[in-house]
């Protein structure tokens, strides 16, 4: 091939090079502008649905307020969980005001020191479900 056929190709190699970088580019900025163009519906989109949930959430409570709660287990778990809250307050407060960090898990937050830990559950050898199939024997060495 001669020089003048080398330097055609050469020359039209990087015409196609700068040609290639600018649709890319165009490519780049159209995604760009459709991804704006969508984000808008899609933060629309999860507020609507977070109204939704708000206005579900406040009807419960109105049903649940509207409510008599006579049974003394549940006004009983309530007045544990308002004690509980405000036992929890003063743990909380700088977190929720955003001047601490969140505390980690510890004697606040850890297994009541009243109560003794529970025992792990051992599956005993001997009881057997009588619904289930038995389990295959043991081969030996064959």
């Amino acid at each position: 091939m001669s020089a003048s056929g080398e330097t055609a190709l050469r020359k039209n190699y990087e015409d196609i090079l700068e040609r290639r970088a600018e649709l890319l580019a165009d490519v780049w900025i159209r995604h760009q502008q459709d991804h704006l163009r969508e984000q808008p519906v899609e933060i629309q989109t999860a507020m609507e649905r977070n109204r939704r949930l708000l206005e579900d959430v406040r009807k419960t409570e109105e049903l649940l307020s509207q409510s008599q709660m006579t049974d003394p287990h549940l006004l009983s778990l309530e007045t544990q969980y308002w004690v509980s809250v405000e036992a929890q307050i003063p743990i909380w407060q700088g977190s929720l005001l955003g001047t601490a960090p969140a505390p980690g898990p510890g004697p606040a937050l850890g297994p009541d020191p009243a109560r003794p830990p529970r025992k792990a559950q051992q599956r005993s050898a001997a009881v057997k479900d009588p619904n289930r199939p038995p389990l295959p024997r043991p081969r030996g060495p064959l």
